[in-house]
This record gives structure tokens, C-alpha cells and sequence, in this order.
């Protein structure tokens, strides 16, 4: 008996947004997911078209680039306190040796 392939949502998430169990399709094809709480008017099930639920889904996913993690408190960039908690450069961080082929050489500046 062959296996149904796993749904495209399945395979873009490494874990499951919502859980399986609440997300099906009616007649018309359109996709019904069942809310786990129901909203303050009484709305149980949210129904839209699979185009809707993937753009749904791909509004969750950061764009390139982006920063995911954000640093608060002793941690933040400009806090008074993170030199004392964040290890000190090494002394020859900022010592090149000019002679050595191996040595960055300092950008020019295009006129």
C-alpha cells in the first residue's frame, strides 16, 4: 500500500506550525483549520484557499540577512556592564606584520 507523500507545509518546517490534527480540507478544497481556542465571537474554524495558508506561512519566515537573535539587558550592545562580562581582545588583535605576505593589505580608496 503506498504512502501519501507529506504535505508541502511538512516539508518547509522543521517543526510543525499548528498541529495536524487541526488543519483539513472540505469539499470546495479549501483549507480548514480549527482554532485551538475560539476567538471572543465565537469563531471556531478559520477557512481559507491553500494559496492564502502558504502566504500565511510565508510571512513567518524572516527575511535573509535578518537578525534573530536579540540581546537584552548585561548582553546588549551598548550596556555598561558588558565589558566585564565579555572576553577582552587579544593583545595583537589589531597588530599587523607588514613584511608577512600573509598580512591584509590596507583597501585604497577608489578616486
Amino acid at each position: 500500500m503506498p504512502c501519501a507523500p507529506p504535505p508541502l507545509y511538512a516539508v518547509i518546517s522543521p517543526a510543525p506550525l499548528f498541529a495536524n490534527e487541526r488543519l483539513t480540507l472540505n469539499h470546495a478544497g479549501d483549507v480548514v483549520l480549527q482554532l485551538k481556542s475560539p476567538y471572543h465571537d465565537g469563531t471556531t474554524y478559520v477557512v481559507m484557499s491553500p494559496l492564502e495558508l502558504m502566504q500565511r506561512l510565508a510571512a513567518l519566515v524572516p527575511r535573509p540577512r535578518l537578525h534573530l537573535f536579540r540581546f537584552h539587558g548585561v548582553l546588549a550592545p551598548h550596556a555598561k556592564l558588558r565589558p566585564q562580562i565579555t572576553p577582552d581582545a587579544p593583545l595583537n588583535a589589531n597588530n599587523t606584520s607588514k613584511g608577512h605576505p600573509d598580512a591584509p593589505q590596507p583597501r585604497r580608496r577608489a578616486a
